[in-house]
């Protein structure tokens, strides 16, 4: 079985990609998390660069999900994302690590409203470019407010394990250039 490892900005953001690649991928991948214990700003520092270094040994490709904070069309904040996967690829032990590269967790989210309306009990539309909203997080927070329960990311984990694969796969282009890179490296390591 080939080992991945995923790195997040925030355990819950792991989780719920790890849900979500599980129902392609749960028979011949097995998922860990890395570097787990580091979130946000500290996947910066050096102290878990040298802990990947570490903890990177046993798998056969690395997964780094990271929100960007920005549109592909700002170029300055695609820069500073390759320079960091740069200082991955160079503190890994394994040669395969890919970036999926995010606006915000949510936006998958918006792949499949019609999980997230089962899920909150709600009657939600949206038929946009998941990938164009500029703060999903925020939208599905305004729209779920006045809701016994409204959406917090704590639920991301639970979420993500009812989503449509394939909707969310056809809906998000990030992720289907990120599952077409992600495929060919599986076939690398089989």
């Amino acid at each position: 079985m080939i080992v991945v490892g995923l790195i997040g900005e925030d355990p819950y953001d792991t989780n719920a990609i790890q849900n979500l690649l599980n129902k392609k991928y749960g028979t011949q991948v097995r998922f860990v998390s890395i570097s787990k214990r580091f979130t946000g700003c500290q996947l910066d520092s050096d102290k878990f660069f040298r802990t990947l270094k570490i903890e990177s040994k046993k798998c056969q490709i690395v997964v780094c999900i990271r929100d960007l904070d920005g549109f592909p069309s700002q170029t300055h904040l695609i820069h500073n994302r390759k320079k960091w996967l740069n200082n991955i690829c160079k503190n890994v032990s394994c040669d395969s690590v890919l970036l999926l590269n995010i606006w915000e967790l949510e936006a998958f989210i918006l792949g499949d409203v019609d999980t997230f309306n089962q899920f909150y009990k709600i009657d939600l539309k949206y038929t946009g470019n998941p990938s164009t909203l500029r703060e999903p997080k925020e939208w599905l927070k305004s729209k779920t407010q006045k809701l016994k329960g409204p959406y917090k990311e704590s639920d991301c984990p639970d979420l993500f394990l009812s989503l449509n694969y394939n909707k969310v796969l056809d809906r998000c282009k990030f992720f289907s250039t990120f599952i077409a890179d992600f495929e060919h490296k599986i076939k690398e390591c089989a």
